[in-house]
C-alpha cells in the first residue's frame, strides 16, 4: 500500500492509511498470505479464514475509535509466519497490531 504506515507484530505486518472510502464503514480490510510463505493453497486459505474471523470478532472496538475521530482507513494485513496459526493467536496478534497502529498513527 503506497503511502501507508506499517507495524509488525509477528507473524503479521499491518499496513494502513487514512483515506476517504466509498463506504459508510470506517475501515476496509484486505488479507494476504504470500505463496512463498505457505506453498499449498489449502494452507493459505485456512490462514486467511482465521485472519478474517479474528478481524470480525474485534472490529467494533476499532470502528468505535475511528468513528470518534471521524476518519476512515484502508488496512492490509499480511501473514509472514510459517508456523500453524490458531484463531486465538490470530485474534490476539491482529488486535495488538491494530491497537499499536492506532496509537502510533492515530
Amino acid at each position: 500500500m503506497a503511502g501507508g504506515r506499517s507495524v509488525n507484530v509477528a507473524p503479521f505486518r499491518l499496513t494502513a492509511m487514512y483515506m476517504e472510502l466509498p463506504t459508510p464503514y470506517p475501515a476496509q480490510v484486505a488479507f494476504a498470505v504470500p505463496r512463498r510463505v505457505l506453498r499449498h493453497a489449502v494452507d493459505r486459505n485456512r490462514v486467511k479464514r482465521l485472519m478474517r474471523e479474528a478481524w470480525r470478532l474485534n472490529k467494533e472496538q476499532w470502528y468505535g475509535r475511528l468513528r470518534e475521530k471521524e476518519r476512515q482507513c484502508a488496512v492490509l494485513i499480511v501473514y509472514r509466519g510459517d508456523a500453524r496459526l490458531t484463531l486465538t493467536a490470530a485474534a490476539l496478534k491482529i488486535s495488538r497490531a491494530m491497537e499499536r497502529w492506532l496509537n502510533e498513527h492515530g
